[in-house]
């Protein structure tokens, strides 16, 4: 699983409200996503603004707080869950064609 450290004042420039897909998750909140859609056919690089989140993907689990970012491969199986006691909001960015 591929992490990395990011400046957040950086990246909040590269978000594209209409073309990225953000997410917000309560504590104890997860989403799944199984295929299909974006993700089955782009890579994607997921980033925490705010709060924690625990990813799943391929077999691993991995603890990701604001300024981390995760790569999802396109068609990759992941679980976001959010274990903390705030509102954890992310970002998806796509990180090639989505056609």
């Amino acid at each position: 699983m591929f992490l990395a450290k990011l400046d957040l004042a950086l990246i909040r420039g590269w978000i594209c409200p209409s073309g990225d897909k953000t997410v917000a998750l309560d504590p104890g909140e997860a989403r799944s996503e199984e295929g299909g859609g974006v993700g089955e056919k782009t890579d994607r690089v997921l980033l925490v603004l705010e709060g924690e989140v625990h990813a799943e993907m391929a077999g691993e689990s991995v603890r990701i707080v604001p300024g981390n970012a995760m790569l999802i491969p396109a068609g990759v199986a992941h679980r976001l869950c959010n274990n903390g006691v705030e509102r954890a909001r992310t970002v998806a960015v796509c990180a090639g064609r989505a056609l």
